[in-house]
């Protein structure tokens, strides 16, 4: 038979735990390990990249580049061919703002200098490639593949 002990949290209500073990990695602070999840004040959660859309982590600001985005330009940066600002969000000719540099890459989407207006169909061809791959790719020339790299063996 397997005698389970009752502890207390920090509050002072008992609460039926699995055995639990004191664990003290190096520099970390001392905390308990055990099933079921009692509350931790000392767990800490990994330090991972924040989760999400980093273009809507500060919504009001993106929306307020996509409205000055919206009223300076006219055409697609990418095609050079007008955008029609009255289409549904989902249509492929529709207005969207994309950024010179990517974001994937380090570009800001919240500076009106790293942003231009594109038509949606564009953009999702551009992704996150250069401006010249995209328009050339828009226009059908055959050019280098977007994911070339010069190839070089080495000496060893």
């Amino acid at each position: 038979m397997i005698v389970l002990p009752i502890t207390r949290s920090t509050r002072g209500n008992p609460r039926l735990t699995t055995p639990q073990r004191s664990f003290t990695p190096t520099g970390f602070p001392p905390f308990t390990v055990g099933v079921p999840h009692i509350h931790n004040p000392t767990h800490r959660r990994s330090m991972g990249k924040p989760r999400g859309n980093p273009r809507y982590a500060n919504g009001a600001r993106r929306r307020a580049i996509r409205r000055r985005v919206l009223a300076a330009y006219d055409t697609c940066h990418i095609c050079g061919k007008p955008v029609d600002k009255t289409l549904p969000a989902r249509d492929p000719w529709s207005a969207e703002v994309d950024e010179l540099l990517p974001v994937s890459k380090g570009g800001s989407p919240y500076e009106f200098r790293n942003c231009k207006l594109a038509h949606r169909a564009c953009n999702e061809l551009r992704s996150n490639k250069s401006i010249e791959w995209a328009r050339q790719a828009v226009r059908g020339d055959a050019g280098i593949k977007a994911t070339s790299v010069p190839f070089r063996t080495s000496t060893w």
